[in-house]
C-alpha cells in the first residue's frame, strides 16, 4: 500500500512538495452568488476588472469637404466684325447720284452712312494715280461704282476725313473742284488728298480760302461695289 505522494503504476516515487500537498489539501474558494453578489455590487465591488485606463479616445471625425467651387466660365465670344450697329447689314438708300455725280452734300461735324449700290463709275485707277491721290502699290483697277459727296470747306479750316469700312476694302480721296460741274476724263485735277490703306482710311487737308471739295469712297474691286460704308467729317478748330 502506498503512501502520497506515490506513483503505483508506474513505480516512479515522486518527491514530497509541501506547496504542492498543501494547494491539494486547501478548501476551494466559494464566490459570492444570489443576494451576497448583489450585496458587493452595492458595496462597488465587481468581479471583473474595471479599472478607467485614461484613453478616451472618443475624436471628432467631422470631415467638412464642402468642395464648392463656383467656376461661372461664361465663354460668350462675340465675334461680330461689324461696327456695333449692324452697318453691313442695313439697308440704306441706292439712289442715283444727282448734280451728275455728287450723291449728296456733307458738312463740318457730319456722319453719313451710305452703300456704294446705285453709284457711278466715273473715276478709275487713272485718274487717282494721275490726280496724285494716292500710288495705288495694289494695282487696283477701281472699275466699279463710287459715291462722291460734295463739301464746302471754310477759310483756314482743317478737314478730317474719316472712313469706316467693316464691310469690304474701299479707299477715300478728297479732290479740291471748283467748278459746278463733276470732273470729266482728262480734266485736270490740283488737289487731291487719298488713301487706299487696307481698312479704314483717314485724309485731312485745308485751304487759305473757302473751298469746294469731292469726297469720293470707291472699291478697289467691282465686286465689293455694293459695300456699305460710313463717312464722319470732322473740323476742329
Amino acid at each position: 500500500m502506498c503512501t502520497l505522494p506515490c506513483n503505483a503504476h508506474n513505480g516512479l516515487h515522486a518527491k514530497t512538495n509541501p506547496v504542492g500537498l498543501a494547494m491539494m489539501l486547501r478548501p476551494p474558494v466559494r464566490r459570492p452568488t444570489g443576494p451576497l453578489l448583489a450585496l458587493f455590487a452595492l458595496a462597488g465591488c465587481s468581479g471583473s476588472d474595471s479599472r478607467d485606463t485614461g484613453d478616451d479616445t472618443a475624436r471628432d471625425t467631422d470631415t467638412d469637404t464642402d468642395t464648392d467651387t463656383d467656376t461661372d466660365t461664361d465663354t460668350d465670344t462675340d465675334t461680330d466684325t461689324d461696327t456695333g450697329d449692324g452697318l453691313c447689314d442695313r439697308s440704306l438708300s441706292e439712289a442715283a447720284p444727282t448734280n451728275e455725280c455728287v450723291s449728296a452734300a456733307v458738312t463740318c461735324g457730319e456722319t453719313i452712312d451710305a452703300t456704294l449700290a446705285g453709284g457711278l463709275s466715273k473715276w478709275v485707277a487713272a485718274d487717282y494715280t494721275g490726280a496724285f491721290c494716292f500710288t495705288n502699290f495694289e494695282q487696283s483697277d477701281y472699275a466699279g461704282p463710287e459715291r462722291i459727296f460734295a463739301l464746302e470747306l471754310p477759310a483756314n479750316t482743317t478737314a478730317t476725313v474719316t472712313l469706316d469700312t467693316p464691310c469690304a476694302d474701299l479707299d477715300l480721296a478728297a479732290v479740291r473742284w471748283e467748278r459746278d460741274t463733276c470732273p470729266e476724263e482728262g480734266d485736270p485735277v490740283s488737289d487731291c488728298e487719298g488713301s487706299d490703306d487696307a481698312g479704314d482710311d483717314s485724309v485731312s487737308f485745308s485751304w487759305d480760302d473757302t473751298s469746294h471739295w469731292l469726297i469720293i469712297v470707291d472699291a478697289k474691286t467691282a465686286a465689293d461695289g455694293d459695300a456699305n460704308f460710313r463717312v464722319t467729317v470732322d473740323c476742329p478748330e
